[in-house]
């Protein structure tokens, strides 16, 4: 129930889809506006990169796909048992070094057996803390769902690899065409086998540009989302 914000003159929210979902939850549609997103605008995204300490890891990646895993929350709709079964997969992979990311916020986390094993392998680094920024410039490839760090892969011109078969979510990467849409597990593991032997697997920049507009911009044509706010 979103009617409490009504005590506010105005509430500005990143996007159009967020403001229909609060209108929906009685936020009175006179008090609310769809202004674009802080955190992604293009020029904070550069200086929030800046901040972020580089990322550097103990264990030799040299010469091996570089690719991080953004884990979930595991109780939004997520098949856990699938991702656990993908992250065995990736892990067993030639030429393939693995980074998994617990997820932030909630009980998107591995359990402390699973770290520990995933851990023992000499091309993974389960549970990593630092700065997600950081770990995507890192990386070569980035999966993620249901999680707007995936902008910020886009953003880095990062290659996003989208699994659809691990939730029963509908999210706007899909909508937006802007990502790689992956629907079974056979079918991820030849995409990063493609993407290692040098395959070009390709993002429609047109499906970017639609992400961006509608996430960044709240749903209108770029501008100067910070200048505005100011």
């Amino acid at each position: 129930d979103f009617s409490n914000r009504n005590s506010f003159d105005k509430y500005f929210v990143q996007s159009t889809f967020h403001r229909k979902w609060s209108i929906e939850w009685g936020h009175d549609e006179k008090k609310i506006k769809a202004t674009g997103s802080l955190r992604f605008y293009p020029e904070w995204q550069k200086i929030n990169l800046k901040i972020c300490p580089e990322f550097s890891i103990d264990k030799n990646a040299e010469g091996k796909l570089k690719t991080v895993l953004m884990l979930p929350h595991w109780s939004y709709n997520v098949y856990k048992s699938k991702c656990i079964s993908l992250i065995n997969k990736i892990s067993n992979m030639d030429g393939v070094f693995l980074l998994i990311k617990d997820h932030t916020r909630g009980t998107g986390g591995l359990s402390k057996d699973l770290r520990f094993m995933f851990n023992q392998k000499e091309n993974v680094l389960a549970s990593i803390s630092a700065h997600s920024p950081s770990l995507i410039q890192w990386s070569d490839v980035v999966i993620n769902f249901g999680s707007s760090i995936g902008i910020e892969a886009l953003l880095q011109n990062k290659i996003l690899i989208n699994p659809v078969f691990l939730h029963s979510n509908k999210t706007i990467f899909e909508k937006t065409k802007s990502c790689i849409t992956i629907y079974n597990e056979k079918e991820l593991m030849d995409s990063l086998f493609n993407i290692k032997n040098g395959v070009e697997q390709h993002i429609d920049d047109n499906g970017k540009d639609n992400l961006f507009r509608e996430i960044i911009y709240g749903g209108r044509v770029p501008y100067d989302v910070i200048g505005y706010h100011w």
